[in-house]
């Protein structure tokens, strides 16, 4: 392999190391933006959690009280 061929072969590689510096960059910070989306919804199906059981409750302490919709 000559000199030429040598060096050229290192520019290869160190483009190479460039691309793929650039890729993990941009895929770690998709990463970290979908895990703050992860924890969004998370948070907001825990909020919608709780209010389907408070309304749950509601419904049966107030079941016995009120007529049936078709009264």
């Amino acid at each position: 392999m000559s000199e030429q061929d040598l060096h050229d072969h290192i520019m290869e590689l160190e483009i190479r190391l460039a691309l793929q510096d650039d890729t993990i960059d941009v895929l770690s910070r998709q990463v970290s933006e979908l895990y703050q989306q992860l924890e969004s919804q998370q948070l907001q199906l825990q909020l919608l959690y709780r209010k389907m059981s408070e309304a749950s409750e509601n419904n049966m302490s107030t079941s016995g009280h009120e007529p049936p919709p078709h009264y």
